[in-house]
């Protein structure tokens, strides 16, 4: 006998980032950033519609971390990364439409403000608040 699939499936759907737009929009909600959880690889599949990202990309036994930007979050994270090519756990956050110029903006500001707390290539600050380490390449001074 198999258990009925259809509340897993609803309660993915409610938490994703198009329903979470649609809901804005319908109920004349301001603009605001949709914030994922983290979620192992497997999941990357579920996350219809999550355009106009940050992410962040984790591997965990190796304890790296990995902060990224795009336009449409499943095509980049079907694509293979040099610096982390064993990430096993993935979250997001989705920018309101307004916010789309400024995506990549955004992205260094948060890669220059991890690049100061956890071990990293270029820029060694006061703290470690983390064994893992950020593997970016490109890191605003």
């Amino acid at each position: 006998h198999q258990k009925p699939s259809f509340p897993h499936l609803f309660d993915r759907l409610i938490g994703s980032p198009s329903l979470k737009r649609i809901d804005n929009e319908l109920h004349s909600k301001e603009a605001r950033v949709q914030y994922q959880d983290w979620l192992p690889k497997a999941d990357l599949a579920n996350q219809i519609g999550a355009k106009n990202c940050l992410y962040l990309l984790a591997d965990s036994q190796r304890k790296l971390l990995y902060v990224g930007e795009t336009v449409d979050l499943l095509a980049r994270l079907n694509q293979p990364y040099k610096v982390i090519p064993y990430w096993d756990w993935f979250r997001y956050n989705v920018l309101p439409t307004e916010l789309g110029a400024y995506r990549v903006t955004l992205e260094r500001m948060l890669i220059r403000d991890l690049a100061t707390l956890i071990p990293n290539k270029k820029h060694q600050g006061p703290f470690k608040i983390s064994d893992y380490r950020l593997v970016n390449e490109k890191i605003d001074s």
